[in-house]
This record gives structure tokens, sequence and C-alpha cells, in this order.
């Protein structure tokens, strides 16, 4: 008999019969007269008698004041409102407007762009980048017009529109205004643009000059940029739209002109009125216009430009001389008042007498039964099941009663279930830690095994991976059957329950291999006496790599439980073998890079090629002679090779020179050692070599440089090249001179020792024999070569290693979406790069409601796609410049760069009903949602941002909660 297991199948499926059988619900067929809801029909019929109606009428004048009252805070809050986003966009304009023209690097560049006497080509290159800057500027932002830059005499150099380049704006008032003000941007209020019949604003700022020497910003000033907004499709939209604005809701934009107050804004009742429509001040009409125009705040109910009635609340806008006012007809915004006094006496009088006839009525019929209730849940509390719940009763109370009774079989056995699937998480959760503990693929394996054996109470096990060059699959690790079988290769064959796992993807088992079934047993393993198995595939970024079978020696069926044990497992020992692989990989790829990087070094320097390579066989054959741990090899042989990197910022006047240098020039070749130390000191896996690159010019005397260190303050892998070093100097051929014999060398490493060599170090070279020691440097000849020729490549394989060991470091596996650890490195970027370019970085904190509760109902699979499904809505409605992690168990944490608080709410709000619409089985998904900013003029520590997310995520919590019940 065997069984496949749709990789298909939903979860949600199995869950929702598992939940009709935990809480049976038991039929609601009673007969009339016995039913609470009967009787309590019956007592609503009996209450004819209506004794206080005089108190709703009382509550009815109440009712209007507070209808009164409610309309004014609505418009107060609206103009509130709509004050602090016309200071906000103003103030965004001008953040553009100063990003472009407080900008010293941007002043550089137009300084030499205005130089006669600069380079052409330079000048095109940097025109080409300041327009690209503009462009990009007026792309990202509705409503820019144009965004163009003029010199002091007003022509135009760059602009957006290239048929305005060349054009003479001296003439032009908004120009001469900011150019006249050197000090700060400058905006030139809402004007009137014949030519294309829009109101329109310009936004400047003035570039300055440069002390071309050293780079300091001037008084004088170069040119200006200039920013044309058109407001139909900025400010206009944002004043106008508010909630509840109804027929005659209206907002008013004006600023006061001589004896009069303009209109800036369309109005609603009258046509063409932008900038055309004036009212004299001291009219007893449009007093809230003038009033605000005049920088007065305030609410007044009075007539509007019509002569209608209005309640208006008016605003001042600080530093640009507007008002701004919203107002509504008194009819309109009173309307609510007409009926609503009858309305709401009788309502109140019905409630109030129904809720006292209702209450005497049931604390009768319901506290006894209701009691018991309640002593039998807190027994179940206690952890006692045996319960017995017996109302002699044929109404709802007694059906509950019934209800409860089966409840606590269900959850008795829900509660022995549970204490299994917590030993599973467990056994999962002790192998995922021995797997992230070693690189090492035996013990993986081993590891994998032990736990799928114990895990699924099978006698047996083997892991299988597939072959890459041909299509056979090979034995790698085994339990419990003899070990002679590793290494047995058998093709991958469909018609084995392995090979079926691998090529199907899916999970297969066989309950008794001496019965027929489609799939036969290799004779090596039917042998052994297997009875049954079950195999399933090992998974890693959608493709199998392998399987992992289990064996009993006796007939058995393996659960969903067996089936879901064993996959977990296989699947988190096929992301442990591949994060193995590809740290082997990198590993490999850094030292070829290395390798490389010495040799195109060595090729710098005409006098020392090869140089670097033949020290490093001198230096490994030391630390070979003087037995050091295998962990300090690697760090020695970097150091080595990378002894002279330094020497990049050595001139090539001096490395190359032909005669003897100068003392100057000594100078700058002895700083080499620093150089090099400073260009590995931001590496951390070449922080031991950074000492040895370093220290290699330091002696035994402490005559040596950059530190004059001696004896055993000196690095050992320093000392050890050190010596290698000089032998190298003293044999090479030289420009100057011939390589000298060995004999010459050994007798200057002689002379040397306790001088400027370790002694223990002279001593392990003297035990190496003439022959060995000469021969050393032609074992890396070849190396060398394949070093220079596969470069390109080499970088090629590194990148895409290192990228595919980022993604398995920094995804969670289970969601797709970045970790915390991740999530915590790229805030804390975007609160620097925020810090340092002035924006905004909103954060959202994102949480399940109950999800435990949900998890410990229906499972930790049920639970696992309510993450993916909320890992996917996240994902869908952000930017791909947003990044979403998993914070915790049911949490994900959401950073949008560059984004205002208001931006994040709405986002927010847009990830809360796609959870609320989604299609879900179980229920709607429930977010509980949190959201804090950041800012760089009020910065707030990464600690602090989150803290306030996650206060922010508590309250909305409750008032759900409280909504809820």
């Amino acid at each position: 008999m065997h069984h496949a297991i749709n990789k298909h199948q939903k979860p949600d499926q199995i869950i929702s019969l598992r939940r009709a059988w935990f809480f049976p619900v038991p039929e609601m067929s009673l007969s009339f007269f016995s039913s609470l809801r009967s009787r309590f029909l019956f007592v609503l019929l009996g209450l004819t008698a209506l004794p206080i109606i005089l108190i709703a009428i009382s509550a009815s004048y109440g009712a209007r004041q507070t209808i009164q009252l409610r309309v004014k805070a609505r418009l107060e809050s609206v103009a509130d409102l709509k004050k602090g986003e016309i200071s906000r966009w103003l103030d965004d304009r001008l953040n553009d407007i100063r990003l472009l023209g407080d900008n010293t690097h941007n002043e550089e560049l137009l300084q030499v762009i205005l130089d006669p006497e600069a380079d052409p080509e330079q000048k095109k290159v940097f025109t080409s980048f300041l327009a690209d800057v503009i462009i990009n500027m007026r792309q990202a932002r509705d409503g820019y017009n144009e965004i163009l830059i003029v010199d002091t005499s007003g022509k135009v150099i760059i602009s957006t529109n290239s048929e305005h380049i060349g054009l003479d704006y001296s003439n032009y008032p908004a120009v001469a205004e900011i150019l006249a003000t050197p000090e700060d941007a400058v905006i030139y209020d809402i004007y009137f643009d014949n030519d294309n019949e829009l109101a329109e604003m310009i936004f400047g700022h003035t570039f300055h000059a440069l002390n071309p020497s050293t780079g300091e910003r001037l008084t004088s000033i170069n040119g200006a940029v200039l920013l044309n907004v058109m407001l139909d499709e900025t400010i206009y939209p944002l004043i106008e739209d508010w909630p509840d604005k109804g027929e005659t809701g209206e907002t008013l934009l004006v600023r006061a002109d001589g004896e009069n107050t303009i209109f800036l804004n369309p109005l609603r009742f009258k046509a063409n009125s932008t900038l055309d429509f004036y009212v004299a001040n001291g009219s007893p009409d449009a007093l809230p216009a003038q009033y605000s125009a005049a920088g007065q705040e305030g609410l007044i109910q009075t007539t509007d430009y019509r002569g209608i009635p209005v309640i208006a609340a008016y605003r001042s806008i600080p530093h640009t001389g507007w008002g701004y006012v919203v107002k509504q007809d008194v009819a309109e915004a009173y309307a609510p008042l007409t009926g609503f006094a009858r309305n709401l006496i009788i309502i109140s009088v019905l409630m109030l007498f129904i809720i006292w006839g209702a209450a005497v009525w049931l604390s009768r019929a319901l506290t006894n039964p209701l009691a018991q209730l309640v002593k039998s849940t807190k027994e179940v509390a206690a952890g006692n099941y045996a319960v017995d719940l017996s109302l002699d009763r044929e109404d709802e109370i007694g059906k509950l009663a019934d209800s409860f009774q089966a409840m606590l079989s269900a959850v008795q056995k829900s509660h022995s279930e549970l204490a299994a699937h917590g030993e599973e998480v467990e056994a999962l959760y002790t192998l995922s830690g021995k797997l992230l503990g070693t690189l090492n693929i035996a013990d993986n394996l081993a590891n994998a095994l032990e736990q799928a054996i114990l895990g699924t109470s099978a006698d047996a096990g083997a892991v299988l991976l597939a072959n890459t060059n041909d299509n056979t699959i090979t034995l790698q690790a085994v339990q419990g059957i003899p070990e002679t079988l590793i290494g047995q290769v058998f093709p991958i064959d469909a018609h084995t329950a392995p090979g079926h796992a691998l090529t199907r993807q899916e999970a297969v088992f066989t309950s008794d291999t001496s019965s027929p079934n489609e799939f036969h047993i290799p004779p090596q393993i039917e042998k052994l006496g297997v009875k049954s198995l079950l195999a399933v595939p090992m998974l890693v970024d959608g493709k199998a790599i392998g399987a992992l079978v289990i064996d009993t020696f006796t007939p058995r069926d393996f659960s969903e439980d067996d089936i879901r044990v064993a996959q977990s497992i296989a699947n988190q020992t096929a992301v442990a073998l591949e994060r193995a692989r590809l740290f082997a990989d990198l590993s490999t790829s850094y030292d070829r890079t290395l390798d490389a990087l010495s040799a195109a070094l060595d090729t710098r320097d005409n006098e020392t090629e090869g140089h670097s390579q033949r020290v490093v066989a001198y230096t490994m054959s030391l630390v070979e002679r003087l037995n050091l741990p295998p962990n300090q090899l690697a760090a020695i042989r970097r150091g080595a090779l990378l002894h002279d990197i330094g020497k990049i910022g050595v001139p090539d006047a001096i490395l190359r020179k032909p005669g003897a240098l100068s003392s100057e020039e000594w100078e700058i070749i002895r700083r080499h050692p620093e150089w090099g130390a400073h260009i590995l000191s931001g590496i951390k896996f070449l922080k031991s070599a950074a000492e040895i690159v370093h220290s290699h010019h330091e002696r035994w005397d402490g005559k040596g440089y950059p530190q004059g260190l001696k004896d055993t303050e000196i690095p050992l892998g320093a000392r050890i090249f050190a010596l290698a070093d000089t032998f190298d100097a003293i044999t090479s051929n030289r420009p100057y001179r011939e390589g000298r014999p060995y004999s010459v060398a050994r007798e200057e490493i002689v002379r040397g020792r306790r001088i400027q060599f370790d002694p223990q170090v002279v001593d392990a070279f003297l035990e190496i024999p003439e022959k060995e020691w000469v021969q050393l440097p032609n074992k890396d000849e070849a190396k060398t070569d394949s070093i220079n020729l596969n470069t390109r490549t080499l970088a090629i394989e590194e990148a895409e290693s290192a990228q595919t060991i980022k993604n398995l470091s920094f995804t969670d596996p289970l969601t797709g979406v970045y970790t915390r650890k991740y999530f915590n490195e790229f805030l804390a970027m975007e609160l620097h790069r925020s810090n340092r370019y002035d924006y905004k970085v909103s954060l959202i904190l994102v949480e399940i409601d109950d999800f435990n509760t949900y998890t410990d109902t229906y499972g930790q699979v049920a639970g696992d796609e309510k993450l993916q499904v909320t890992a996917k809505l996240i994902n869908n409605n952000i930017r791909r410049m947003d990044l979403a992690a998993r914070y915790s168990a049911g949490k994900f944490a959401i950073v949008l760069p560059e984004t205002f608080e208001e931006g994040a709410r709405r986002v927010a709000e847009k990830i809360r009903q796609a959870a609320l619409k989604h299609p879900y089985e179980d229920g709607q998904i429930s977010l509980s949602l949190g959201v804090s900013v950041h800012t760089s003029q009020n910065p707030t520590s990464f600690e602090k941002l989150i803290e306030a997310a996650d206060y922010e995520l508590m309250l909305d919590k409750q008032r759900l909660k409280k909504i809820a019940d």
C-alpha cells in the first residue's frame, strides 16, 4: 500500500473539519414556550407605559446644544487640519528649493558652468548633471511645472523646458526678487499666468559663489534656481477636500490687497474668481475672509460673500500673509436637528424602560444556572477537565450546558494533542540550533537523521543527495542500517520512493513493502528487512536537492504529523547544506580574489613582480615547520599575500624610480604599512591579516617601522613573514643586481638572529633543507597564472555566492520577507540617511490579532499559512523601496523611507482593509497597527522610534477590542 501526499492540499480544509469536531453545536429546536427568547418577547409586549417622556424632552434640548457644538468643533478641526497641511505643503516646496539652491555641490557645478575659462567638456558634463537633478525632481513631484536655473543677469542657463534655455528673464519680477535675496529661500506669491491661464507660485533660492581655493561660500552669488508650481494640481485640491463638506461647504484661500481682500482659489459659487474677486475691507459680507487675511483666527456665524448665513472657522497661514476659511451654510450645518428631539425622546424612553424590565426578569431566570456555569469554568481553568455540568432545563441555557460538556471532552483531547505538538516543535527547534551551529555536512546529516527518526518513532533512516553532473542520487548518511551503504549511487527513478519524492517534490510512503505497490526497493535495501518507508524531498529555493528516507522494520502507516515532521526536518537540512556549500564557495572565492589582487599589485612594481606569491610560499613553509594551530594559517597567508597593499598609495614616480630615492621619498615609502593596515581595517575577516600588514617591517630589536615594536610585541605572523621577505629580497633578481645564492641569504639571516629576526623563526628556517626551500616558489607559478587569467570570472562568482548567502541570512524562510536582523540594520541605515539628507522615515508595526490563540486552537500549519497570507498582503501594498520584515511571532515591521506620517497612516490602513477583505476560510484576518515617524528636525533614536510605534499598536489593539466587545 502506498500513499502520495499532494503538496497542494490546503491545510485550512483539514482545520475546518477539526474545528467542527472540537466544537459541536447542538440543534436549537425548542418549543415556543420553553424558549428564553419567547419569554423575553412576552415581557416586552407587557411594557406599554412610558412614564419618562419628560426626561427625553430635556435630553432633546441637550442634544441640540451638543450638535451645535459638534458642528463648530468639526469646522474648527478641519480649519486646523488644513492650516497644518498648507504649512507643510509650503515647507515641502521650500525644502525642495533649498535642496537645490542651498547645496555647495550644485553651487560648485554652476560656478564651473559659468566660468568662461573652464573645460567645455567638463561644463557640458556638469550642465547635464544639473539638468538631470532638476528633471528628476520635477518628475518626482506632482504639479511642478518648470524648474530652471538663471545667472545673475536673469538669463536661463538650465531648464526642465528646453525651449526656455537662453531666454532673458531679468524683467520678470519673481526673478528680480529672488536674485535680490541671497540669504534664504524666497516665495513669490500666487499669480495668474496668462499664457496657460492657470494660477501659479514661484519658489526660488540663490546660488552663492565659492572661493576657488578653499571651497568656502562667498557672499556674492552666481545665479538662482526657480521652481514654478501649478496650484490647480497641488494646493487647490489639498485645501478643497474635507469630510462632510455637504452641498454648501466651501474653503477660501485669501490675502489682503490694499483696502480689499482678494480670493486666491476657485470659489464654489462664483466662476472665474481666482485672483479676480475682491471684497472691500469693512464690508459685512465675507468677514471671516477679512479676519483671516488680517492674521486673526477664530469661529464666527455671519454672512459670506453671497450674503448667505454661514458658520465659518478662519485661520491665518504664517509667513505668507494668507488666510484660510472653512464655512458651511447654517441651514445645512444644523439640518440634523430637525425632528431629532422627538425621536430622541421616544428612543430614550423605550430603551430605558426595556432595559429595566428585562434586567428584573432575566436576573431571576439566569442567575442560578449562570453561577453554576461560572463555577464549572473556574474548575476547568484550574486544570480539572472532569467537570459534570448537568442542568435540568429545556431552554437555551440547558443547551449551553450540553455544549459546554461536549466542549470539555474536545478540549481534553486537544490538550493532549497540543502537548504532543509542543514536543514536536521543541525537537525542530533543537535541530535548528544544531544545523546553524556547524557548517560540517556530515554533522548536519547525522543530526537531521537523529531528529527525524525520533520525531516519527521510526527504526532507521538515510539521506540521499542528487548529483548535479548526472541523473543519479548518492546515499550520503545512514542511521540504524549499515554504514557500508554510504557512497552507494542509484539512478534517479520515479518508481522508487526517493526518486518519486525527488522528481515530484512531494512526500510518499509505503506501508508494507511486502505487499504489491508501484515502488520497487533496491536489493541492498530490501535485504535489510525494511517493511515500510517514508520519503520526503529536501527542498531549497523551490528545488529538490535530495531525499530524506525514514524506515521501519515492521509494517506501519505514517500519519500527517509524521509527514509534516519529516518534511520540516528535510527542508531545514536542505537549507543548512546549501548554506555550508555557499560558505565554502565564498571562502574559496575570498582567497582567490586576494591572490588576484596580490598579483595585480606585483605587476605595478616592475622590480618585485611575483614577489607576493614567493613570500607566501616561504611564509607558509615556516608556519608548517612551527606547527601553528590551523585557525591561524589563513590569517598569516592573507597577511603575507597582502603585505604590500599599502603601496597603492605610493605614486608611480617613487615606486618605479630607477635611481636612488631621496629622504622625503623614503618617508613616503615607509608609510605603506600604515596605509595597508588602514585599507584592510574595515574588512572583518582580514582583521588579523591587517596586523601582519601593519607590522611586517618591524624588527626584533625594536628598530623597525612604523611603530618601533620589539620582541614578542610584534605579531607572530609578521615575525615569520619578515624572514621570508628578507630571503626573497636577497635571492630574487633586481634591475640593478642579480639575485644572490641561498648561502648568502642563509648567512645574512643567521647574522640577524635576535637583531632583526625572531630566533625561533630563524631556527625553523635552518631546519628546512636548502633544496626544499629553493624549490618552494615553483609550486605556485601555475596558480599565479590562473589567477591573472580568471580574475573577472572570479568576481562574478563571488558576487553571486555572496548574494545567495545574504538572501539565506536575511530572508525569513517561512514568509519570504526580511528577518528582524536585517530590519535592524536597514532601519539604522535609514535613520542615518534621514539625519544627513533631511527627510522623514516612517515605521509601521503590524500585528495579527489573537495569533497565539489561533495557533493553539488550529495548529502550527494554519498559523504559518496565516503569516504567509499577511506577509503577501503587506508586500502587495507597499512600494519596492519600502522594506517589510518579520519582527516576532505574529508581528511584522515596515520601514517607509522618505514618507510623511500621513502617507504612512494611509499605507497602514490600506494593509488593514486588504486583510479584512481577504477571502480566508477561518474568518477575516484582523490586524492592529502602530505608526511612528523620524525627522531630522525632531530626531528619534532607533529604540524610541520602535517604542512609539509599539505604543500606538497597543492603543489600536485596545480600540479594536473595545469595538468588538
